[in-house]
């Protein structure tokens, strides 16, 4: 929506008004515009605005009216089932991976023609034969007031000879089970390449009986997400060049994948699955998201796994099939460096230091005394996923490599002083670039 004022509460901490609601900055957000990171709110200007656990707003986006946005939408209706509000509402999830609910304007450019937006509830574009939603990705133009002004819907493509339209946003090609390759700097699904820029949705409810305006564990990645050999069902492509390379990607869920990236618990509680058994539901950060799995069964889940554990999971679509055993799960609380034996040659090496310094590009740690090499492990960050978890505070969120700062600065001889309240860094790392940083403070 559009920033209508900035003030502050009763406490003279400063808020800002979006439409009805008034909203706190996150630590985070603040320290990038007072660094001058990033620019400060403008008033009458309108922001996506994404909240973190705490409902404070941790990242946003400006709104530019001329810019298409991709989105997956799983459907549009009257706000809150209304049926006198004249509005429609789209449900949608940006690549972020924030809910966004937009409202559309009475009318719309809608794949280059102007339709009125209480038509489109009657459209095939947006419903099945059986008045279920089509789950689909789309592209939007959204204006100041966060008003969709207009939209493209994929054209279905799949039947015909060649499965490529370059003329118009298209879905192309269907896949009910595929397997991804990733070797020799190749990604491929069947005869389809990725792209590194190709934008790939999760939605474990497509085709799901009763999944109608479920969003919560819809997903954007990139390419990474998947590990080789990995199996994914019910693939769909969107806007294929003629190289086979696809702008879009869909699948519904992927069958026992796993990797490096550790999986930082936030909470661990117990709860009935559909048939009344008891399991363990858990939550917590991975990569750039947040999650929350059930086990696949009681038992998976060790009864000692608790907030501020790293594990490592298998994910069979929401389910938990298999995690770390106990002895290979570290406790961030505990305060432990750690680095396995081979930090600089290998893939998914795991250190766990002091930091010693940062810059935008790169980051410097101190070793382990169990790691004798070199005195300081420098890596390259750029690109990497960063968590903070705030001991004191007992706060974790989803940050950037501006969150990764040091609290002391090496004399000119490169000498330094830890104390116990000195910051931690997590990181795993592939050769020299860290993939995945979890930043501890005390």
């Amino acid at each position: 929506g559009v920033l209508d004022s900035v003030g502050e509460d009763q406490n003279g901490v400063k808020t800002y008004r979006i439409g009805e609601q008034s909203f706190e900055l996150s630590a985070s957000l603040q320290n990038k515009i007072l660094a001058g990171d990033i620019a400060d709110f403008d008033i009458g200007t309108g922001y996506i605005c994404k909240l973190n656990i705490f409902g404070e707003i941790a990242d946003t986006e400006k709104i530019e009216g001329d810019e298409w946005k991709v989105a997956y939408c799983v459907g549009i209706a009257k706000p809150n089932g209304s049926s006198i509000d004249s509005r429609v509402q789209a449900n949608l999830v940006m690549t972020d991976n924030s809910n966004f609910m937009p409202c559309l304007k009475t009318k719309i450019n809608l794949n280059g023609s102007s339709v009125k937006a209480t038509d489109l509830l009657n459209s095939t574009y947006f419903f099945n034969n059986d008045g279920t939603p089509v789950r689909q990705p789309v592209k939007i133009k959204i204006n100041n007031n966060g008003e969709i002004t207009a939209m493209e819907v994929p054209e279905d493509n799949v039947s015909t000879t060649y499965g490529i339209d370059t003329t118009v946003f298209s879905y192309d090609c269907y896949i009910t089970d595929a397997t991804y390759r990733g070797g020799n700097n190749q990604k491929t699904i069947k005869n389809c390449v990725l792209k590194p820029d190709t934008i790939i949705f999760e939605d474990p409810y497509y085709n799901v009986e009763g999944a109608v305006g479920k969003t919560e564990d819809i997903r954007s990645y990139s390419m990474e997400v998947f590990t080789n050999e990995a199996r994914i069902k019910d693939v769909r492509f969107y806007d294929l060049d003629k190289g086979y390379r696809p702008d879009i990607m869909v699948f519904r869920e992927k069958a026992n994948t796993t990797d490096g990236s550790p999986f930082l618990v936030e909470n661990v509680i117990s709860v009935l699955d559909e048939e009344g058994n008891r399991i363990k539901r858990v939550s917590g950060y991975r990569r750039n998201a947040y999650y929350i799995y059930d086990e696949y069964e009681a038992g998976i889940v060790p009864d000692s796994l608790k907030r501020g554990d790293l594990c490592r999971l298998a994910i069979d679509g929401t389910k938990i099939v298999n995690i770390s055993s106990p002895s290979e799960i570290m406790s961030l609380k505990d305060r432990k460096p750690y680095a396995d034996k081979d930090v600089i040659n290998a893939r998914n090496a795991i250190v766990y230091g002091y930091l010693y310094s940062a810059t935008d590009t790169s980051m410097v740690v101190v070793s382990p005394e169990s790691y004798t090499d070199t005195p300081l492990i420098g890596s390259s960050i750029g690109g990497a996923n960063v968590i903070v978890y705030e001991l004191g505070a007992d706060k974790m969120y989803i940050g950037s490599v501006s969150d990764i700062y040091t609290d002391f600065v090496p004399d000119s001889q490169g000498n330094y002083t830890l104390s116990d309240d000195s910051t931690l860094v997590y990181m795993r790392r592939n050769y020299d670039r860290a993939e995945d940083i979890i930043v501890v403070r005390k």
